[in-house]
């Protein structure tokens, strides 16, 4: 797999957030190759946004048993709108 298929998902809710690392060739209802979940920081910025991705990507990669992608897909949910520009940013810089 090449690290441009890789598929990083990010839901932010209100007391959680949930990020999944999906296959290039997932189907919509596939369950992710690995997921992470962290505690919905109050505040954000579009850095920390991207080092949390970055920090799960280690982990999540390392569950998986492969190579950390360093360049990939993104899809964000979120329902806190005072976050969601934040992530929208870090996701884009990662």
């Amino acid at each position: 797999m090449e690290d441009k298929d890789f598929v990083v998902a990010v839901d932010v809710g209100n007391t959680e957030c949930a990020i999944g690392l999906f296959a290039p060739d997932a189907e919509a209802d596939a369950e992710p190759l690995s997921s992470f979940a962290l505690t919905t920081a109050g505040h954000l910025t579009a850095d920390e946004a991207r080092l949390r991705v970055h920090e799960a990507l280690t982990f999540m990669a390392e569950d998986a048993g492969i190579e950390v992608p360093h360049s990939f897909g993104t899809v964000l949910s979120c329902v806190v709108p005072c976050l969601a520009e934040a992530w929208r940013e870090g996701l884009g810089a990662s």
